[in-house]
């Protein structure tokens, strides 16, 4: 394989068309006036805000701040469920034999009738385009999943090590990223979504990095992605050549218009892409987050909260309020529509969907053993 130390513009080139991954929703593509492209990132103002001087009417001015609209906000993880194009959900389910349980996954209609994919044991969905399913199994590497009928996409993509996370992949429109760590760093390789691997590949010279996203930083494309270093997680913007930009130090980051968000020591951070400094968004302990409806959304592990910039954070929705829940587990964006996980103990999982005021609109899934 020729390996080439790849130039921006090579970069540049594989990533110009619209993304349909690295989503919020990890679902369906985006039109033309969704997708963060060249044309339609404008460069964040290069300012140094701290929340606790910023006045009542800069407050007001800046709320829509958390206004990407959902649709933009672009993470490399995946969603609570995925909801296919003829309106059936896909999610992971606790399934109980004797004293084991495990996880599966289900195929829902939403109309009364439910079933188990099928996916080898201990599968990982990693991605859906609406109509097929692309799954990582132990035994064989990346899959497909379409009609009822699974099929190895790649043998390349297959770790002897361990399942790999989600951000070891990026599905772009027209291509797949995947990651192969290293001794010396860690290898990005391209493939078609016939599984037709591409010559070229990338190297970043540390291990085990993982892609967040892709952006257009002062008018180049990159991709955004992030490193372990110790229990630190590094946040960086990779146009492919020898030297990378680190941007932050955090974990579960997004990126929603310019602005990369980021947890840090339990709080939640952001900073414009192309520079500047850190702007802590939260008092309150964060654990999960996302953006939703122009607000942002997070929890504590406890309560559900909104905010839009203006005022105090507004409770939503309690673990209480969940079937049998103890915590929270996470909240995510999925199709424009928000949803919430709780859980109790190390098996017990409910989900359900929100609407912006915290009602429960939708009972998704609760496997309630008490």
């Amino acid at each position: 394989m020729k390996n080439y130390r790849i130039v921006a513009a090579v970069l540049g080139a594989l990533l110009a068309a619209p993304i349909i991954s690295g989503c919020s929703d990890n679902n369906t593509p985006y039109d033309s006036e969704a997708v963060i492209s060249s044309a339609e990132v404008t460069t964040a103002e290069k300012t140094t805000v701290q929340p606790e001087t910023v006045a009542s009417d800069e407050k007001k001015q800046n709320a829509s701040d958390f206004g990407a609209p959902s649709e933009e906000m672009l993470l490399n993880n995946s969603p609570l469920l995925y909801i296919m194009d003829n309106g059936d959900y896909i999610y992971s389910a606790v399934k109980k034999e004797g004293n084991t349980h495990y996880e599966v996954y289900v195929r829902d209609d939403r109309k009364g009738r439910s079933e188990e994919l099928g996916l080898p044991q201990d599968s990982v969905i990693f991605y859906s385009d609406g109509k097929k399913l692309y799954y990582y199994s132990p035994d064989e590497g990346l899959c497909v999943y379409d009609n009822g009928k699974s099929s190895l996409l790649c043998s390349e993509t297959k770790s002897e090590e361990r399942i790999p996370q989600r951000n070891s992949f990026f599905f772009a429109e027209n291509y797949i990223f995947f990651t192969v760590p290293g001794e010396n760093g860690t290898e990005i390789r391209i493939m078609d979504y016939t599984g037709e691997l591409s010559e070229k590949s990338f190297h970043i010279d540390h291990r085990n990095a993982g892609i967040i996203c892709n952006a257009d930083i002062d008018g180049g494309l990159c991709l955004i992605c992030s490193y372990p270093k110790g229990t630190d997680e590094h946040i960086i913007a990779f146009d492919g050549s020898d030297s990378y930009t680190e941007l932050a130090v955090g974990y579960s980051p997004l990126t929603a218009g310019d602005m990369l968000y980021y947890i840090d020591f339990n709080k939640l951070y952001r900073l414009p892409l192309s520079g500047g400094e850190p702007q802590q968004l939260t008092d309150t302990l964060c654990k999960s987050y996302c953006i939703y409806d122009d607000k942002l959304i997070f929890t504590d592990g406890k309560t559900v909260f909104s905010s839009d910039g203006s005022s105090e954070p507004k409770e939503l929705i309690s673990y209480k309020d969940l079937e049998g829940c103890d915590f929270i587990r996470s909240v995510r964006v999925t199709d424009g529509r928000l949803f919430v996980m709780g859980g109790a103990g190390a098996f017990h999982i409910c989900l359900s969907e929100l609407d912006k005021d915290g009602k429960i609109t939708e009972k998704v899934y609760s496997d309630n053993e008490s």
